[in-house]
């Protein structure tokens, strides 16, 4: 399976908790499903996914969790699977941040351990993703 890195040249010291909004540019994760990243945003706090069950972490001093918000279009006739593992992102100081959560946009539940999700055939789903 190919490995996509997102990369984000973004100054990191000077995002706040405000979504930062990044070019829109499409690329194929596989040869029947583009993406595209919507915003990008740096926390202080993370509830280890998006389950209101789970604890709430802070990050340490001069660090935060990274989430996005990647749309995902499946072109095909079958359902596909999103692997997350796939993706990572790297800041502007070449330091990797590997995906630990996803989810669909506006359902609150928790991923699986393996981060795959699946996105039904014709459709376009957007997933916000912690890194």
């Amino acid at each position: 399976m190919r490995i996509f890195t997102v990369l984000f040249l973004l100054c990191i010291a000077t995002l706040t908790a405000t979504a930062q909004r990044v070019e829109e540019k499409v690329l194929a994760y596989s040869d029947n499903v583009d993406f595209r990243v919507k915003w990008f945003q740096d926390v202080g706090t993370s509830q280890g996914g998006f389950n209101p069950n789970n604890p709430i972490y802070t990050s340490g001093k001069g660090q935060s969790f990274k989430i996005c918000v990647v749309e995902f279009t499946n072109t095909s006739k079958e359902d596909q699977i999103i692997n997350f593992n796939d993706f990572a992102v790297v800041d502007n100081q070449n330091k990797k941040y590997s995906a630990k959560y996803a989810n669909q946009v506006a359902k609150i539940s928790d991923t699986s351990s393996d981060l795959q999700l699946k996105l039904k055939a014709g459709k376009t789903k957007s997933f916000m993703v912690e890194f």
